[in-house]
């Protein structure tokens, strides 16, 4: 799984330059001292509460230089998903921002009545690419799929 200190690194590189402006939107049960983290790369971090609903999120156009967006996705449906990736998109800057996206992934062994939306490989996969994004990284960590992707 990717760290906040590889993620500031990837920022970094990205950029071309020190700083930045993050958004960091949380499940529940994600690892709450991210943006602490992030804040001590010095970043600007901004953060969504763990319960607010990201469907109805207004981020300014062009705003982020990356996104921090933990195992929040499992509440969503597929479009929902899609409707959130469109706002990270459009919120982040032009082909240098980046985004780090945990999503439960859903396996041959996850119940079918299950009320909690898991996504395919394939699936999310795909959804990314339709909303523009380019995977620079994709890792499995316990049962979820970790990617690392730029805005194109």
């Amino acid at each position: 799984m990717l760290s906040p200190h590889s993620f500031q690194s990837k920022l970094l590189e990205f950029r071309g330059a020190p700083g930045g402006n993050v958004l960091v939107a949380q499940g529940l049960d994600d690892n709450h001292s991210v943006p602490a983290e992030l804040r001590a790369y010095g970043l600007d971090v901004e953060e969504v509460a763990a319960s607010k609903d990201l469907r109805f999120l207004s981020l300014k156009r062009e705003s982020f230089d990356a996104i921090w967006s933990g195992k929040c996705w499992s509440h969503y449906s597929i479009n929902d998903a899609q409707r959130i990736l469109a706002a990270y998109f459009l919120s982040l800057k032009p082909k240098t921002g980046i985004l780090f996206a945990v999503v439960d992934e859903k396996t041959d062994e996850t119940p079918a009545h299950q009320p909690e939306h898991r996504y395919s490989e394939k699936a999310f996969g795909a959804l990314l690419r339709q909303n523009g994004f380019q995977i620079l990284l994709q890792a499995r960590h316990e049962g979820a799929l970790a990617y690392l992707l730029k805005r194109i």
